[in-house]
């Protein structure tokens, strides 16, 4: 298993916070798939799942080396199945991404607490795994 990348973002709570009571469900729904709105309105400490999730979104597509601002965020999914163990499922141009930059999946490590959520991914190679799934 050859690692392609590595990407790491950390944001405070209060951004995503502020972001959500500004713009509401235009900003999730930009933002999030109906998965992860779901997923994260579910939980008891919602603002910051929505936090860990975006950290994970920006730190995926560091992995990448992707750090342009065109990407929907919406075409990077963060799955959370029965296993805790978060999952990163790839869509469209994000997919292409993946592909062209020789990426065929995700080690991801969440961490949140009430004012900062924090997201570890590395890219690594591949073509039959997760990021090339849908």
């Amino acid at each position: 298993m050859e690692i392609k990348g590595l990407g790491s973002e950390i944001v405070e709570c209060a951004r995503i916070g502020k972001m959500i009571k500004q713009h509401g469900e235009l900003f999730l729904t930009r933002v999030y798939s109906e998965k992860e709105l779901l997923f994260c309105q579910r939980r008891t400490r919602a603002l910051e799942y929505f936090t860990a999730f975006w950290a994970a979104k920006e730190a995926t597509l560091k992995s990448m080396g992707y750090a342009g601002q065109g990407m929907p965020r919406t075409l990077v999914e963060v799955v959370i199945n029965t296993d805790p163990r978060p999952e990163i499922l790839l869509h469209g141009s994000a997919k292409l991404l993946a592909r062209s930059a020789g990426v065929g999946g995700f080690i991801v490590s969440l961490a949140q607490c009430r004012t900062y959520a924090t997201a570890t991914v590395i890219a690594i190679e591949g073509n039959n795994n997760r990021a090339n799934a849908q």
